[in-house]
């Protein structure tokens, strides 16, 4: 109940989501990771609060899906500098970024999922300093979906 509660937060307020370091902020690891059904796109905003932290969301995906998933933060320094991490099903890590997208933010473009199953990405601030907000976007689509750059 209580992440269904953050998802809606999440999505349908103008407001980023703050949540604190006590038992609100509750997907540090995979095994908390939050719940997210990306489809064309879908945009959640989070918060790396202090050191160390990091965010995690997870989502099903059928073999032959590609992902697209990138941050944007709320300024270009580098310590607002985003590291985004793509793991499949069986914890492997399918892909990672550090800055493919615009200024420090992060972009994992085209990502090939091989498996059905749960996938994992974890949301980390490069230099382990308290990052202000991020949004991050999930994009999902069939295999018929060519990158392009």
């Amino acid at each position: 109940m209580k992440a269904l509660l953050v998802i809606l937060c999440a999505l349908f307020s103008a407001a980023p989501l703050s949540v604190a370091r006590d038992d609100c902020e509750f997907n540090d690891t995979s095994a908390y990771a939050v719940p997210v059904s990306p489809g064309p796109c879908l945009r959640v905003t989070g918060w790396v609060e202090f050191t160390g932290d990091n965010d995690f969301f997870a989502f099903s995906a059928a073999a032959g899906e590609k992902a697209w998933i990138s941050t944007r933060t709320s300024s270009s320094s580098h310590s607002n500098d985003t590291v985004l991490y793509l793991y499949g099903p069986d914890g492997a890590m399918v892909e990672s970024d550090d800055d493919d997208g615009d200024s420090y933010n992060s972009l994992i473009a085209a990502a090939p999922l091989d498996s059905d199953g749960t996938y994992t990405v974890q949301v980390h601030e490069y230099g382990n300093n308290a990052l202000a907000y991020y949004t991050v976007y999930f994009t999902v689509m069939g295999d018929d979906v060519r990158e392009i750059e």
